[in-house]
Order: C-alpha cells, then sequence, then structure tokens
C-alpha cells in the first residue's frame, strides 16, 4: 500500500505539472486511502495531503481544497519542512483570496508575512505575492482594475520561473495559470487548456 500511494502521488504531481488537472484529481480517491500509512513518516503524509489541497483547486473544489490546507496547517509537523510550510501558507491566503474573505486575508497576510520573515531570506515570490495581497485589500471590486491587478503581478512573476532558486515554487503551485483564470475570468481548468504545453516540467 505504502508503494502504492508513493507511485499515486508521483502521478497526481506529474499530471499537475502536465496542467491535466482533472487527470490529478481523479488519482486523488487512492491517495487518500493509502494516508494512514505515512502517520510516522510526517514529511511524506505532508506532500501528499498538499497535493491533494492541490489538486482539488485546481477543479474548483476549493473548500475542499480549504479543508486538507486547514488539517495541514493544524499538524505540528509542519513547521518542520520549511518549503512545505511556505507553500502551505501561501495556498491558504488564495484560497482566502478565491473565496472573497478580504477581511480574513489582511489577518492571514500579516500572519504569514511574520512567519516567513524568521527566515533568512524570503523567496522573491514571496516577497510579491506578499506585497500584491497588502495592495489588494484597498482595490476597488472593479473587474477592470482588479484584471489589471492581476497582470501586473503575473508579469512580475513569470521571470522568476527560469530563476534556480525560485522555480521550485512553480511546481508546488501552478501561480501563472491561477492568474490567467483570474484575468480572463475562467475556471483554472479552463486556463490550463489554453496554457498547456507552455510549460516543461523536469523530471520527478
Amino acid at each position: 500500500m505504502e508503494c502504492e500511494a508513493n507511485l499515486t502521488c508521483r502521478i497526481v504531481y506529474k499530471e499537475i505539472l502536465v496542467r491535466n488537472y482533472e487527470g490529478a484529481y481523479r488519482e486523488v480517491g487512492p491517495l487518500i486511502k493509502g494516508l494512514d500509512r505515512f502517520a510516522f513518516q510526517p514529511h511524506v503524509s505532508i506532500q501528499h495531503r498538499y497535493m491533494i489541497a492541490c489538486a482539488a483547486f485546481y477543479t474548483g473544489r476549493v473548500e475542499e481544497a480549504q479543508s486538507w490546507v486547514a488539517a495541514l496547517l493544524a499538524d505540528d509537523n509542519l513547521e518542520q519542512f520549511r518549503d512545505f510550510l511556505s507553500f502551505t501558507l501561501i495556498l491558504n491566503l488564495i484560497i482566502h483570496l478565491e473565496l472573497g474573505h478580504r477581511e480574513h486575508l489582511a489577518y492571514a497576510r500579516e500572519r504569514v508575512y511574520r512567519m516567513l520573515s524568521k527566515r533568512e531570506l524570503l523567496y522573491e515570490l514571496e516577497r510579491i505575492l506578499l506585497a500584491f495581497l497588502r495592495r489588494y485589500e484597498r482595490i476597488p471590486e472593479d473587474p477592470a482594475v482588479l484584471r489589471q491587478a492581476f497582470t501586473e503581478l503575473r508579469n512580475q512573476l513569470i521571470p522568476l520561473q527560469e530563476d534556480a532558486y525560485e522555480r521550485n515554487a512553480f511546481d508546488y503551485f501552478d501561480f501563472i495559470v491561477w492568474l490567467e483564470a483570474r484575468i480572463q475570468q475562467k475556471t483554472m481548468l479552463e486556463a490550463a487548456t489554453a496554457w498547456r504545453g507552455t510549460f516543461v516540467a523536469r523530471p520527478v
């Protein structure tokens, strides 16, 4: 069962990298069944649950993704794994944005900034995204203004995909397709269709 769950997680990850989000979500059921096998391997368990949250989010199951993220943030082991702590905190902020939690977003953003700033160096992606969310709190609910703001954020993030230090974050959350969906007012599934094939995945 452990080998099968690990293989399934790799399949989910590969499907996400090639932006086949529906294919990734189809593998979530078997992955969930294998989670209890990793109770004593927290890093593996955290990775699997994070990938499940992403697959749910990408396919429009935002509240389901929020449930997985909330459970991860309540896991005492998460703080031991810096990258997944960062990935989960950022995904949590994006989920609050998607659900329209503007008031809560300000509190959550400040909490994330304090947690991440304890590290010696924030990723540039994190700096840019947190600065955007600070501005977002004051952006009026005007579709044209919001579209411009998301376009500017996308243009800031695109060059970071080529940065050896930053690009790992793009493998674990598809910021560009998420932003394209916001800009075009489409679902991520719809936006991924247009962007599929523009990203060369590295070996898993």
